[in-house]
């Protein structure tokens, strides 16, 4: 199978522009990779890639299988040492959902073992955080675990703001207090998500003005 064949030039156009990443890019909208992720099983995961929806259709197949966590850690660790960018990171975030729901507890733990890591074993664990456990009794560790971050980047900022817009939402306090911790960069990027959140009522947003 020729990945090539399915390119799409627009959308490779629209995804240079939003790809910061070092693999080279075909041009394949999601949709369709998930589609031929289908058709794919784990044997693919032992061929050596090159572009970047290659190291995509890892993560989809990934999510995909039917493995216990501790048969999918393996290629889960291996995963991550591949993924150098937001969409890879984000987008194997949002592929486990099912996963996650079955295994939460231990996801969690896996997630925080990520805190000390790379930039994007951090980002996929606050990318993990506010998708699935803002809702939940982790919500104080959880807190403690963003703050007690010391690797920052753009990235990791950026998901840090993501984080603390979605604590507003959850939890107006912490999320404020969280808020107030971080200096004037993250506020920065922070405020901006606040304010351009349409599930954040207007009388909040005052408070960030």
């Amino acid at each position: 199978m020729e990945l090539i064949d399915y390119q799409d030039k627009n959308y490779l156009h629209f995804n240079q522009k939003i790809q910061n990443t070092n693999y080279p890019l075909i041009g394949i909208p999601l949709p369709t990779l998930k589609k031929i992720a289908k058709k794919l099983d784990l044997s693919y995961l032992e061929q050596t890639h090159h572009y970047f929806e290659e190291i995509q259709l890892e993560g989809i197949i990934i999510a995909n299988s039917k493995l216990s966590f501790e048969e999918l850690k393996p290629y889960l660790d291996k995963h991550l040492q591949k993924i150098d960018n937001w969409g890879l990171c984000d987008g194997l975030v949002s592929d486990l959902k099912k996963h996650v729901r079955k295994n939460k507890d231990v996801f969690f733990g896996y997630c925080c073992q990520q805190k000390d890591s790379s930039e994007y074993h951090i980002r996929f664990m606050i990318v993990m955080f506010l998708r699935y456990y803002l809702n939940t009794s982790y919500l104080s560790s959880i807190i403690e675990i963003i703050k007690d971050i010391e690797i920052h980047t753009y990235y990791i900022d950026m998901a840090i703001a993501w984080l603390i817009c979605e604590l507003v939402i959850v939890d107006c306090h912490k999320g404020k207090m969280l808020f107030a911790y971080f200096d004037q960069d993250i506020q920065k990027l922070s405020r901006r998500k606040i304010l351009d959140s349409y599930r954040i009522p207007s009388m909040i947003k005052d408070q960030y003005r």
